[in-house]
């Protein structure tokens, strides 16, 4: 991939913010990795986590795993931009700490609104999401950032 940023001598701006997740190719002793974001841990006062393969449709059989981990002191304000999925099926979880074994913030399954918005305890949160073998939907795009 490239890209280019060109300016001229003008005027002055913000920029722009960039993100990419790298995706590994496909692994025939687990195929549901094939789908998840490499990308997986966030450790930025703020950023974007996205579904696999958003904006597009995401994959069949997924089963991927996010963290997010901010400075000690501050809680994460998680708000969704768009959430989409199977309603039956696919799920996203959102837990308040830094394992699966934590309290559960949100269950969300079907379509949210974009308002959506849950606050971590502490510093740290996992997200769990998980997709079966049938229907795909364009699953969700999420704003954290620290409070």
């Amino acid at each position: 991939m490239t890209l280019n940023f060109v300016s001229d001598m003008t005027n002055n701006d913000r920029g722009f913010f960039g993100r990419f997740d790298a995706m590994p190719s496909a692994n025939a002793s687990n195929p549901s990795m094939t789908s998840c974001p490499l990308l997986s841990s966030f450790v930025n006062l703020w950023d974007v986590v996205v579904s696999p393969m958003w904006p597009n449709l995401y994959p069949n059989a997924a089963n991927c795993e996010y963290h997010i981990d901010v400075p000690k002191g501050h809680r994460i304000e998680l708000s969704f931009n768009y959430f989409q999925t199977e309603p039956c099926c696919d799920k996203l979880t959102v837990y308040d700490g830094n394992s699966t074994s934590d309290s559960v913030l949100k269950h969300m399954a079907g379509n949210f609104d974009q308002d959506t918005t849950v606050v971590s305890s502490g510093n740290s949160i996992t997200m769990t999401f998980v997709s079966d073998m049938t229907n795909q939907y364009y699953g969700f795009s999420a704003t954290y950032s620290t409070v």
